[in-house]
């Protein structure tokens, strides 16, 4: 289990099971909102280039990701927070299709 960047950045192809907890949990045990996101940490196009990156293989795989503080966001009538988070789930979107693309 890897709850650090440093953790995460050492999982790769040959990890028979991983999981990975992001450092910098927020509300409740969720990712911060874009917005709050910092350099430093990790934003949702980041987990889906890792999980692609140790997902690879010969005979394919499946991946899920979700965008869940678009919700948190719209339930509190937040639209910057809805806006850059469902930009930020874009983005990692764009990562698996840019992948896809190349296989």
């Amino acid at each position: 289990m890897a709850k650090t960047h440093a953790e995460a950045d050492a999982i790769g192809t040959n990890t028979e099971k991983a999981i990975i907890i992001d450092e910098d949990l927020a509300d409740s045990d969720a990712m911060a909102y874009e917005l709050d996101r910092t350099d430093d940490m990790w934003a949702l196009a980041d987990y889906v280039a890792k999980g692609i990156e140790v997902l690879d293989n010969d005979t394919g795989f499946f991946m899920m990701c979700e965008g869940g503080k678009i919700d948190w966001a719209c339930h509190a009538n937040d639209a910057a927070a809805s806006i850059h988070d469902t930009q930020a789930l874009a983005d990692a979107v764009q990562v698996a299709i840019d992948f896809a693309k190349e296989h």
